[in-house]
């Protein structure tokens, strides 16, 4: 009912799929090099731990899927 109500979003659904694939796939290779706290974080990752402080996580992670 949803695509029958929105017909461009059917087109969405491979692109999303294929970049969360990516990003998981680099989360993977390269999640021991990301910082776990603000203490240890410098440069953008400090800015986005001040912003997860601001807005909460669950706002920060429907802004990096959408």
């Amino acid at each position: 009912m949803l695509s029958s109500l929105v017909p461009g979003l059917r087109d969405l659904r491979t692109p999303r799929t294929v970049g969360s694939l990516w990003l998981t796939s680099l989360r993977v290779l390269f999640g021991s090099q990301i910082p776990s706290s603000t203490a240890e974080a410098d440069g953008l990752a400090h800015e986005l731990f001040r912003l997860a402080g601001a807005f909460g996580a669950p706002i920060l992670l429907a802004g990096g899927t959408a």
